[in-house]
């Protein structure tokens, strides 16, 4: 039997504060964010509710292999990242549409998800070393 989960009005505002970012930020920027609108808000109360978020498909961690849980709500379009390995800035990307995808992998596998993120140094970063 499938548990029954209420709806939360701190969950409710993670969401929106993951919505509104492009950032794809760790937890402690998000409990920061939340905690300004609830300051008794703990940390463990984020933790479960991005556990929930994550078990119903609203968010997705995108893991960068910086030791660090970031989050992100962008669930419209599959999407691969690019990573800083100067900054850490992470930016979302365009990648091969799910057709082509399906023409790489083999017959006998069936992609249920991916990941595919891209390491290198972002414009910014760039720039600043030239000065």
């Amino acid at each position: 039997m499938e548990r029954k989960i209420k709806n939360s009005d701190k969950r409710n505002e993670i969401l929106k504060i993951l919505e509104a970012t492009t950032t794809h930020p760790s937890v402690n920027w998000i409990y920061e964010k939340v905690k300004q609108k609830y300051p008794d808000i703990g940390i463990a109360t984020v933790y479960r509710n991005l556990k929930i978020l994550l078990e119903q498909n609203r968010v997705f961690k995108v893991d960068v292999g910086d030791g660090i849980e970031h989050y992100d709500a962008n669930m419209t379009w599959k999407h691969g990242h690019m990573y800083c390995t100067e900054c850490g800035a992470i930016y979302d990307m365009d990648t091969i549409r799910e057709e082509e995808l399906d023409s790489l992998v083999r017959d006998d596998f069936s992609v249920k998800a991916y990941s595919l993120v891209f390491y290198g140094i972002c414009k910014k970063c760039k720039d600043l070393k030239k000065i």
